[in-house]
């Protein structure tokens, strides 16, 4: 660049009130205007006599976070056409929209300039405000529609522990559980790179001393001085061990009782928030409470549905025998048998190809075939004493109580050539255009030596050899007897 030329583009910047910097890609050289020397106090061998990646790095020091700094700057050179907007934090405690754009002339681009307003500079104009409200109203936003995707509490402190951190100038951003409902509750801590600590005292103190609750139960604000003999001194002693200047907390509050709090800590100076700002920590505060109370309903109703269907013993979408029941009564005929000195059969019955018929004729239909299937069985097999339960998602199992093998292979091989006559079609089965099942059989006279269980496995493999070689059709299984425990 000419020296006429950066006299004109310096003497331009310098007429702006806030800080700007521009680069000139053709020559890799930085301007600063003399704002921006001012606001960031920039030593004349930084503005004059460093390259281009070495006055960024500098800059990027000076930034509470200088990664996210860093990483505006990345993405401006590797998408040179793209215009930011972000907001930074200074590590003395100062906010700043940062505004980039490429500086172009026609469909060249020269360099890029960058604009640095200060929140609490005069020219710090209505759009500004608006932007920051606006990053405030996503993280809310956020918050929001995480709860009504009925995200995990973990998940959603997670995130907003984190933008918290991005969108106000604080050091670190910690939620800690303290409903004591376990050991060690929930925890999230966020921090720059320069302030992260080791928290656990400042937790464990949390958790073992319950008084501390109260102390946290309302929302404030304490700046971190010399440690005094007031009741919270070993928190305040615990701060100042953490480097913290000022603590703001606000209570999450969930049915009237104090779940947690959410602190923000600030480590460079004490920092005097402002009554929007707290006010708008209030309703994300209330917002949080709200997700976690309706994480915890959710939870209550899932444990009593899985307490119900823990006492339920009828399957659902057949009106059979489930699982539970079947195992319930295999053990008591089992004991009764074993008294009676009588034979004891199971089968175990499964629909071929049941998967490629859902993936065929989707769902419903699905759901259909289990019914019928379910229901022709439970037709063949109608003594009192008999029993069909649906076992699996496509497999089902029969009890016959005082039947022999003999008896137990008619009844099966009545399943067998009923099933398709149902004439439910399945087109895709390399076995039939209908559908069929596949059964294993096995039967004893039960006795105490032996287990119900082996009895069951002994019929699961007659059903995989079943299946294996071919399918629709009956297999035996192994006899038991006491030398097979």
């Amino acid at each position: 660049m000419k020296d006429k030329e950066q006299t004109m583009i310096q003497a331009f910047i310098d007429s702006f009130d806030w800080g700007v910097l521009i680069s000139l890609d053709s020559q890799g050289q930085m301007l600063m205007n003399n704002s921006f020397v001012e606001i960031f106090r920039i030593p004349d061998e930084v503005r004059y006599g460093m390259s281009y990646e070495s006055q960024i790095s500098y800059i990027g020091s000076l930034m509470r976070d200088e990664g996210t700094f860093i990483h505006e700057v990345h993405i401006t050179e590797t998408q040179p056409l793209i215009e930011t907007q972000e907001l930074l934090h200074t590590i003395d405690g100062r906010s700043f929209e940062l505004i980039s754009k490429p500086v172009r002339l026609d469909q060249l681009v020269l360099g890029r300039i960058w604009n640095f307003q200060c929140f609490a500079a005069p020219q710090f104009d209505h759009q500004g405000v608006a932007f920051v409200a606006k990053r405030r109203q996503e993280l809310l936003a956020m918050l929001v529609s995480q709860t009504i995707q009925k995200r995990s509490p973990k998940e959603i402190l997670r995130n907003v522990v984190n933008q918290l951190g991005q969108v106000f100038a604080v050091e670190r951003a910690i939620v800690y559980q303290l409903d004591g409902k376990a050991p060690e509750g929930m925890r999230f801590e966020w921090s720059v790179n320069s302030h992260i600590g080791n928290f656990k005292d400042y937790y464990l103190y949390f958790q073992n001393n319950p008084w501390v609750w109260s102390f946290y139960s309302q929302v404030q604000c304490n700046h971190v001085g010399a440690v005094t003999e007031d009741p919270a001194r070993k928190i305040r002693a615990l701060l100042h061990e953490l480097d913290v200047k000022t603590c703001l907390s606000f209570p999450i509050i969930v049915e009237d009782h104090l779940w947690g709090v959410l602190l923000l800590h600030s480590c460079y100076q004490q920092k005097e928030w402002l009554a929007e700002e707290i006010e708008f920590l209030e309703v994300l505060t209330n917002q949080l409470a709200i997700a976690i109370h309706q994480y915890e309903l959710e939870q209550q109703l899932a444990t009593s549905q899985q307490q119900i269907a823990a006492t339920n013993t009828t399957d659902e979408l057949t009106l059979i025998p489930n699982a539970r029941r079947f195992e319930q009564v295999l053990e008591k005929e089992w004991q009764r048998l074993a008294r009676e000195d009588l034979p004891l059969t199971v089968l175990c019955c499964k629909i071929d190809h049941f998967d490629l018929y859902h993936d065929t004729y989707g769902e419903e239909l699905a759901r259909q075939c289990l019914q019928q299937v379910s229901w022709a069985i439970a037709l063949v097999c109608q003594r009192p004493a008999d029993l069909v339960a649906r076992c699996s998602a496509e497999e089902f199992g029969v009890i016959l109580p005082n039947t022999d093998l003999d008896g137990a292979l008619f009844l099966a091989d009545q399943i067998l050539s009923s099933i398709p006559k149902l004439g439910i079609d399945h087109l895709q089965s390399p076995i039939d255009k209908h559908v069929t099942v596949s059964i294993g059989i096995n039967s004893i006279v039960p006795t105490l030596a032996i287990l119900p269980s082996d009895l069951m496995t002994s019929t699961q493999q007659a059903l995989e050899e079943a299946i294996a070689t071919g399918g629709n059709r009956i297999s035996l299984g192994e006899m038991l007897s006491v030398a097979d425990r």
